[in-house]
């Protein structure tokens, strides 16, 4: 059994929320190439289950961090009223 220790899954959580409540709003990738916000969440979660699926980097908590957008996309459908 693998023990997971941090905070990454939901730093993931809060990113895929702001993301999907903002997806046209610029953020800068490594503070100097522009980029929209969904094109930056759809990156960071397909990496994490691209990662996932090929079994690299076996110390980081890959389906924590998918774990994680899945409640943030959780959340956002209930804020709209469109989930519970």
């Amino acid at each position: 059994m693998k023990v997971l220790l941090g905070a990454s899954g939901s730093v993931n959580s809060v990113v895929v929320f702001n993301v999907l409540l903002w997806p046209r709003r610029i953020l800068l990738l490594y503070g100097i190439v522009p980029v929209p916000a969904i094109g930056l969440g759809l990156g960071i979660v397909l990496s994490d289950f691209w990662s996932q699926v090929k079994g690299s980097s076996p110390n980081v908590g890959h389906m924590a961090h998918l774990t994680g957008a899945g409640v943030g996309f959780i959340y956002w459908l209930a804020r709209r009223g469109r989930f519970f």
